[in-house]
């Protein structure tokens, strides 16, 4: 094992997926702080890629249980990401600047994809520089009955190598992975080592120079865990939630019954404070797009049971 690794040599490695096992690591990081003249002065503020919640170049999670919304709220997510538009319509949750998006849906087919990204569409009334910008920023990637596995043990498989190369080069802004369960490996959920491997897995996918944020969705806990409200909620293993470095999450509204309302919160946040809770609605004829809640009239749905479609 040499001792002395070049940078050259340490992006080889990265590139061809090769998880780092020697010192080289150390090699490039090992000095006192006054060899980094670059510390002595004030450091960059960080950039938001949803104002006051999630980081570039960061990894963070969405998690609620099964038809909650969470890819509802993820596709809107890609759609303010790439037109510059607030996340749910929501003015604090502006977007800092757009850029380029990867929405890749694990459970959807490609009829599926183009209905959500539609409707969506359809329900924002976007401007036409806001469509322009949509069609020229968001790669969206239906991947139901794909082995997209990003983990064989600690190896990497050949998708997550070419999905690295891709998010590396192609100065993304921000990219979507949803589920968890169908990119990580069984025992991810069971085990904290590898649930670590995968999350550093995603960390790596923020290594561009464009320095993407990377958004998992994942499942809570069984339904009426009294820690649900919490990031203890998060289904499996506590290596999950405790490597990245936000969890948002979609629970149920005051009134349970309603399903057309869900309570967006943040139950993790490294790097800011926690802002209110938002209870979203679902308004009819938008299938499952959400927006904060208004009071009962027109275009609310306001019962047990709405259409998706």
């Amino acid at each position: 094992m040499k001792d002395n690794i070049s940078d050259e040599e340490l992006d080889q490695s990265f590139n061809a997926g090769t998880p780092m096992r020697d010192s080289g690591v150390l090699d490039r990081h090992w000095k006192p702080l006054k060899d980094k003249p670059e510390w002595e002065k004030k450091p960059k503020p960080r950039d938001f890629i949803i104002n006051d919640l999630i980081v570039s170049g960061k990894v963070a999670m969405l998690a609620g249980h099964g038809g909650r919304g969470k890819t509802w709220a993820l596709t809107q997510l890609a759609i303010s990401v790439a037109t510059g538009r607030p996340w749910f319509d929501h003015e604090p949750y502006r977007v800092n600047k757009k850029g380029k998006v990867l929405l890749a849906l694990g459970e959807e087919d490609e009829e599926e994809l183009h209905r959500r990204i539609y409707n969506v569409r359809k329900a924002l009334d976007l401007t036409s520089q806001q469509n322009e910008d949509l069609i020229n920023n968001i790669i969206a990637i239906p991947l139901a009955g794909t082995q997209v596995t990003l983990l064989d043990g600690e190896n990497y498989t050949d998708f997550y190598k070419d999905l690295e190369s891709r998010t590396v080069n192609d100065q993304l802004r921000l990219v979507i992975l949803d589920p968890l369960s169908r990119f990580a490996a069984s025992e991810t959920e069971t085990d904290n080592k590898a649930a670590t491997t995968f999350i550093t897995a995603l960390e790596r996918l923020t290594r561009g120079a464009s320095k993407p944020a990377v958004v998992i969705a994942h499942h809570e806990r069984k339904p009426n865990s009294d820690k649900n409200s919490s990031q203890f909620g998060v289904r499996g293993s506590s290596g999950l939630v405790d490597g990245v470095r936000w969890v948002g999450r979609l629970g149920p509204a005051e009134d349970p019954t309603d399903l057309s309302l869900v309570k967006f919160s943040v139950v993790k946040t490294n790097y800011t404070g926690h802002p209110p809770p938002l209870e979203l609605e679902r308004r009819e004829g938008t299938g499952g797009c959400l927006f904060p809640r208004q009071a009962a009239g027109p275009g609310r749905l306001g019962v047990k049971r709405y259409d998706r479609s």
